[in-house]
């Protein structure tokens, strides 16, 4: 005759009868965890990126699918049309505002928004430079005779426009009319765009810079509001153009906040 034994009866577990890493993925129910269950640092806990690379990838909840978890990467996110490049801001005076290593064969064409910029000295206008290799690792000015402009202005009291063109090529760009200066209150506003700098090809014969804004015409006191369009080309085209300097045409920049994008084609 066999032995009958006494089952015992069943005791809780407890946390201290559950050793650290015990319960494996086998355990774990499919669809069992939810969001109340996730800790709140879970994605704070990690550390940050600073850069994104193309293969990086984003988890997403896939509405076309139930709403199934899956990841994309960051190369088939939509992206702007605009991408920066370079900005530069400051509230002390400085002779001119360079950008270098700014321009490449990536974009045919560039923008540069101009916030505010303040001549230092008044009735002066904004003038520019394309920036090239030195040869040597570092960059220089091309001042070769090879820029020609055109400008209109209109100020508010007045139909007439104030026209300015070069005549003839000349050594740096020129972008506005001269523009007042009082007590740094006004200075100008503007869009630069910039075509085909980096590119070097047969078609790319000129490099050409449109401008538009406004700023206080410096005609008289009653001229207040006054906006400008103008044009630029440098028909040094078999020259890659890599950045670009802003200057007055004299005195120093009081103060400046600029940014440069590359336009996404």
């Amino acid at each position: 005759m066999g032995f009958i034994g006494v089952q015992p009866a069943s005791v809780p577990l407890t946390a201290s009868d559950i050793t650290n890493d015990i319960i494996n993925a086998d355990k774990i129910a499919d669809d069992s965890i939810s969001e109340e269950h996730i800790d709140n640092t879970a994605i704070t806990g990690f550390s940050a990126l600073t850069s994104l690379a193309d293969t990086d990838k984003f988890l997403v909840s896939d509405a076309s699918d139930s709403n199934n978890l899956k990841y994309v990467e960051k190369q088939y996110l939509p992206s702007g049309a605009l991408v920066s490049l370079g900005s530069a801001s400051s509230t002390t005076n400085t002779a001119n505002v360079t950008f270098d290593n700014v321009f490449s064969n990536t974009y045919t064409r560039y923008i540069i928004y101009i916030d505010y910029m303040y001549n230092g000295q008044t009735n002066t206008a904004l003038r520019f430079n394309f920036r090239k290799s030195d040869g040597s690792g570092g960059y220089e000015d091309e001042s070769r005779s090879g820029y020609v402009y055109a400008i209109a202005g209109r100020r508010h009291n007045n139909d007439e426009f104030d026209g300015v063109g070069s005549g003839s090529a000349t050594s740096f760009g020129k972008l506005t009319p001269e523009i007042t200066r009082s007590g740094g209150e006004h200075g100008l506003k503007a869009v630069l765009e910039v075509y085909r700098p980096g590119t070097v090809d047969s078609q790319a014969t000129m490099t050409y810079v449109q401008a538009r804004g406004m700023y206080r015409s410096y005609i008289s006191d009653d001229a207040q509001s006054t906006h400008f369009n103008s044009s630029c080309n440098n028909y040094y085209g078999s020259t890659s153009f890599l950045g670009i300097k802003l200057y007055f045409s004299g005195g120093d920049i009081d103060n400046y906040k600029i940014r440069l994008y590359g336009v996404v084609t």
